[in-house]
C-alpha cells in the first residue's frame, strides 16, 4: 500500500488575539458574564483566531481607544500597566490584536461599544482595526445577539464568514413510550435557541434547507408517508 501523509495544523499561525473581559454600567453589568463567556466562544470555537489566555493580560484593560497612550508618547510619568499599546504586544500577552469595548443601557436597551485595534500600528488612529455600536434588549437574550454579532465582525475583519445568524436542523426523538415519534427540530449554530418546527406525531426524518434558507423540505415515514415542505 502507498503511503499516507496526515498533515496537522498547529495553531501557532493564527492571529493572536487578546479578549478581555468588557464591563458594563450599572443598568448592564449584571449582563456582562454572559456576553463575555459568549464573545469567548463564538471567537474560541471558529478555529480561525488564537486566543491569549486571559492569565497572560495586563493588569488594566482600556475600554475605549482614547484611554490608550499613543505609542509615540514620550510621557515618562507611571503608566498602568495595559494604557501602552506595547503592553499587550510584548511577553507575555504577545497578541497581535486586542478587542475592548464596554456596555451600557440605554432607554431599555443593551448598547454595547466595541473596538477591534491592530497593536501593529503606529498609531492610535491607525490601530483601530473598526469600530462598531450595537443595540439589542437590556436582558440576557440580548447580550448574547450583542456577542455574537461584535464576535462577527472580528471574524469578518479577518476575512471568516461567521456562523451567526446560521441554523442547524436536526431530528429529535419525541417521547414517551409507546408514542415515541420523530419531530424536525431547529437551532442557531452554538446550539442555543432550540425549537420545534414539526408537530405532526409522525416520524418526520431527513431535513433538508433550501439554498436561500426559507424552507425546509423533510420526508415523513408511516401515516402521511412522504415529502413536505416547511416555510
Amino acid at each position: 500500500q502507498s503511503d499516507i501523509q496526515i498533515v496537522i495544523n498547529g495553531h501557532m499561525d493564527l492571529p493572536p488575539l487578546a479578549v478581555p473581559e468588557l464591563r458594563g454600567d450599572a443598568q448592564s453589568q449584571a449582563l456582562m458574564t454572559a456576553f463575555n463567556e459568549t464573545l469567548w466562544s463564538d471567537l474560541n470555537d471558529s478555529g480561525r483566531v488564537r486566543l491569549v489566555p486571559k492569565t497572560e493580560y495586563p493588569t488594566t484593560v482600556p475600554q475605549q481607544p482614547a484611554d490608550f497612550r499613543p505609542p509615540d508618547s514620550v510621557d515618562t510619568r507611571p503608566i498602568a500597566n495595559g494604557l501602552r499599546i506595547r503592553d499587550w504586544s510584548s511577553p507575555p500577552a504577545q497578541a497581535t490584536y486586542v478587542a475592548i469595548g464596554y456596555s451600557a443601557g440605554r432607554n431599555g436597551n443593551f448598547g454595547l461599544y466595541g473596538w477591534l485595534m491592530d497593536l501593529r500600528g503606529t498609531t492610535l488612529a491607525s490601530a483601530q482595526a473598526f469600530e462598531k455600536r450595537y443595540a439589542e434588549s437590556l436582558d440576557t437574550a440580548g447580550a448574547h445577539t450583542a456577542a455574537h454579532k461584535f464576535a462577527a465582525d472580528i471574524l469578518t475583519a479577518f476575512g471568516v464568514t461567521p456562523l451567526f445568524g446560521t441554523h442547524i436542523y436536526f431530528v429529535r426523538e419525541s417521547s414517551p413510550v409507546p408514542d415515541r415519534h420523530t419531530e424536525i427540530w431547529m437551532m442557531d449554530a452554538d446550539g442555543n435557541n432550540q425549537r420545534q418546527l414539526t408537530h405532526g406525531g409522525s416520524n418526520f426524518t431527513q431535513p433538508s434547507v433550501s439554498p436561500d434558507g426559507s424552507k425546509v423540505a423533510f420526508v415523513s415515514v408511516g401515516l402521511g408517508a412522504g415529502i413536505h415542505i416547511y416555510s
